[in-house]
């Protein structure tokens, strides 16, 4: 499975590491045109392809934020279920990020 963060002209994508038919805490950060990505609240590789556009700088049309879709809007649909997603108005920390999975396995047996 590969899951994508971008914005048009970048994208950011993790490919390993995922169980199949279980349930996984999957987040991303980003601090300008730098993402990052977590599994199970753990910062993993993340493969940068030209960088990612900052949405705040990219210009009018361009700041759009999908979530389990491909950014055509027509392909590439998410064929599964996503609990809980959440946008916070500033970049989380590592230690964040596995505070909020610490917090909230239980909620799907992880």
């Amino acid at each position: 499975r590969t899951n994508q963060l971008g914005a048009r002209t970048g994208i950011s994508a993790i490919n390993s590491g995922f169980t199949t038919l279980a349930w996984q805490l999957v987040g991303v950060t980003r601090h300008l045109a730098d993402g990052q990505f977590y599994l199970q609240g753990q910062p993993i590789t993340t493969t940068l392809n030209g960088g990612m556009t900052n949405p705040v700088t990219c210009g009018v049309g361009v700041k759009k934020l999908l979530i389990g879709i491909y950014d055509t809007e027509t392909l590439g649909w998410w064929n599964g279920r996503i609990a809980l997603p959440r946008i916070w108005d500033r970049e989380l920390s590592d230690e964040e990020m596995l505070q909020i999975f610490n917090l909230e396995k239980h909620w799907f047996g992880v």
